[in-house]
């Protein structure tokens, strides 16, 4: 595991990007300006460790394995990767897709041999042939990453990728029910039990657990409550 320190001035910095996007009117470009500017150097990554998502593996290695086996995954915003060739190393059909072409690229340069399925999409604009056609749909710390004014579109994009009898898995950090901060900073904007509940339609939220994220972080000053919430969805 691979774990690099990111002083007080890199996260204002990647704050600063974000606020400019914002402001440009393109609140999700932030992430392809990480991306390219790390010129390849994972130093460059806040979020990336090079490891899949412990809450996630948890949730994995809970399941049976025939959960998993000729079944179809989608990893949501998918990072370096690393979720994605978890679950394809479990016999799952995986697609992963990010907004930023620099990430696709570098997933493709780490796993060349994987049977992952790599795509340049915004959550926003994907295919209609992937509606209801996901058995396992992963979203890994990404509707934390994005301004309330898009956040929201994002979320009810996430339930009519899932099949019926799918999973929805939404991992992030947390947020007090009590918190009632008007404009609270970010990125990442930790989210409450409640929002999520509100914004996933359709879908059943079937377990919600609370973690502490023990693992030495690279996002600085943040709480380390973490929430895996299950959604299905029911025929």
């Amino acid at each position: 595991m691979i774990i690099i320190s990111v002083n007080n001035n890199n996260f204002l910095d990647i704050k600063k990007i974000a606020e400019i996007a914002h402001i440009n009117g393109n609140p999700l470009s932030w992430f392809e300006t990480i991306y390219s500017d790390a010129n390849g150097q994972i130093e460059g990554i806040p979020w990336a460790n090079l490891i899949p998502n412990p809450n996630l593996l948890s949730w994995i290695n809970a399941q049976k394995d025939n959960y998993f086996k000729n079944k179809k995954a989608l990893i949501i915003g998918c990072g370096l990767g690393d979720d994605a060739i978890a679950l394809s190393k479990l016999g799952m059909d995986v697609y992963a897709f990010d907004i930023s072409e620099t990430c696709i690229k570098w997933c493709q340069n780490r796993f060349p041999n994987s049977d992952v399925q790599w795509f340049v999409y915004n959550l926003l604009e994907l295919p209609n042939s992937w509606k209801n056609n996901f058995d396992l749909v992963v979203e890994v710390h990404i509707l934390q990453a994005v301004h309330s004014k898009i956040r929201n579109k994002l979320a009810k994009a996430l339930s009519p990728l899932v099949s019926q009898d799918g999973n929805l898995i939404c991992i992030g950090r947390k947020r007090s029910e009590n918190d009632n901060a008007l404009n609270p900073s970010g990125p990442p904007w930790p989210l409450k039990k409640s929002w999520l509940k509100d914004q996933i339609e359709d879908l059943n939220l079937i377990e919600y657990q609370i973690t502490d994220n023990t693992n030495p972080s690279r996002i600085i000053n943040m709480e380390n409550q973490r929430y895996i919430a299950i959604f299905k969805k029911n025929k």
